[in-house]
This record gives C-alpha cells, sequence and structure tokens, in this order.
C-alpha cells in the first residue's frame, strides 16, 4: 500500500453546555477529513447550572448515557471492521478469479 492510499479513521466527541456531538472520520495521509458518520444530541448539560452552579445528576447522566450508546456504535465499527479485514485475502482472490460474493 502506498503512502497515499492510507488512511487513519478517527472519531471525536465534544460535549457541551447543550449537546453532544460524535464525529466519525476518515483521515487520508496528507488530506483532509472525510465525514463517514455525524451525529448530535441535545442534552442539556449545563441545563440549571445558574443557579445551583454545578451540574445536575439527571443532566450527567444523560450525557453518559449517550456516550456508552456511542461507545457501543463505535465497538460494533471496529468488529465490522475487524471482521472484513480477516476477510480481505479471500475476497481479493475472488475478485481477481471473478467470482462474485453476494
Amino acid at each position: 500500500m502506498s503512502n497515499s492510499s492510507r488512511r487513519m479513521r478517527l472519531a471525536g466527541v465534544d460535549i457541551g453546555t447543550l449537546t453532544c456531538r460524535l464525529l466519525i472520520a476518515d483521515l487520508p495521509h496528507g488530506g483532509r477529513l472525510k465525514e463517514i458518520r455525524s451525529e448530535r444530541r441535545i442534552l442539556r448539560l449545563g441545563e440549571g447550572v445558574d443557579q445551583t452552579k454545578q451540574l445536575s445528576v439527571a443532566a450527567m447522566d444523560r450525557v453518559l448515557q449517550c456516550l456508552r450508546e456511542w461507545r457501543e456504535l463505535i465497538d460494533a465499527l471496529v468488529s465490522m471492521l475487524r471482521r472484513l479485514l480477516r476477510r480481505a485475502p479471500f475476497v481479493m482472490q475472488r475478485t481477481v478469479m471473478s467470482f462474485s460474493i453476494a
């Protein structure tokens, strides 16, 4: 594989006072991010902070639940990628021999 065809898959999470965002993207060698998946959830982490000067347990629970769900998504994507990589040599041989795998 040449350097120009290498890429890295990245995931980032932004936790704000109103929303949480997830970005999963590919970063080609020397290139720009290419979005694979993006999600945004309004979770209101900062709800009531002006009055209480602290995060509420309910708000933190909403964010933690979201992070658990996103972790499951990321784990599932990693698992799928590992399965595909294990099959890659077989799939490539079939492609060279003009067989279609349905």
